[in-house]
């Protein structure tokens, strides 16, 4: 009976210990963001709307170029 007593008590403290809790399984770090930087060629041939600007990782942008 001790043995089997013994057995349990090493069983359960063997997977108390051998869980890794260092990790977390949430992925906490900050969103990539990206710069957008628009160019018209030539100068005087219309806008591009955005024209700059920052955006987070996923984000869709509607982009409206309008000819002069």
């Amino acid at each position: 009976m001790r043995r089997f007593l013994y057995a349990i008590v090493i069983f359960v403290a063997i997977l108390m210990f051998s869980c890794d809790t260092s990790t977390s399984p949430f992925d906490d770090s900050l969103p990539d963001n990206y710069t957008l930087t628009t160019n018209v060629t030539p100068e005087a041939g219309g806008t591009v709307t955005p024209a700059d600007g920052e955006f987070v990782d996923g984000t869709c942008i509607d982009l409206l170029a309008e000819p002069s």
